[in-house]
């Protein structure tokens, strides 16, 4: 009796694994953007900031080397050539211009590390965010992030 309920338990899990919708559309759908350009910075949650009251501090990092690569079935990036290399200005700012639009991976060379995002590059529109309201981040923990700014503060 115990093995089949493993068993049933394990048929479950299955079943569900293999409902859930891919990955890839889920990063596809939120990492969609009309222009490669914005601030790159660190998000330190470590460390409460002072004067807003915040738990994270974000600071800008400069002079960051950005690489573009195309995303195909093979995994990022070792055998891949970058298409376009960049580098983050004072600010963090930067901007890729001859990037058209398709599946990329962007990844960003950071004391001596790797963060690598998934991206889909549409052509721009009138809805699509401008530079400025575009961040690319990474944290403490490694994670690497695209956040759209909405509306006006």
């Amino acid at each position: 009796m115990r093995r089949l309920k493993t068993l049933a338990c394990v048929v479950l899990c299955i079943g569900a694994a293999l409902c859930q919708p891919p990955a890839n559309k889920d990063i596809e759908t939120r990492n969609t953007i009309g222009q490669l350009c914005g601030e790159f910075s660190h998000v330190d949650s470590r460390t409460a900031a002072k004067d807003s009251g915040t738990l994270e501090k974000t600071t800008p990092l400069a002079a960051i080397t950005l690489r573009v690569y195309a995303r195909g079935k093979l995994a990022c990036c070792a055998d891949l050539v970058p298409l376009a290399e960049e580098k983050s200005g004072a600010d963090g700012q930067f901007t890729f211009k001859s990037v058209k639009p398709g599946s990329y991976w962007l990844v960003a060379l950071v004391a001596g590390r790797e963060y690598k995002l998934s991206f889909q590059l549409r052509r721009p529109t009138n809805s699509s965010p401008s530079c400025s309201h575009q961040k690319f981040e990474i944290d403490d923990f490694g994670d690497f992030r695209l956040i759209r700014l909405v509306g006006h503060l």
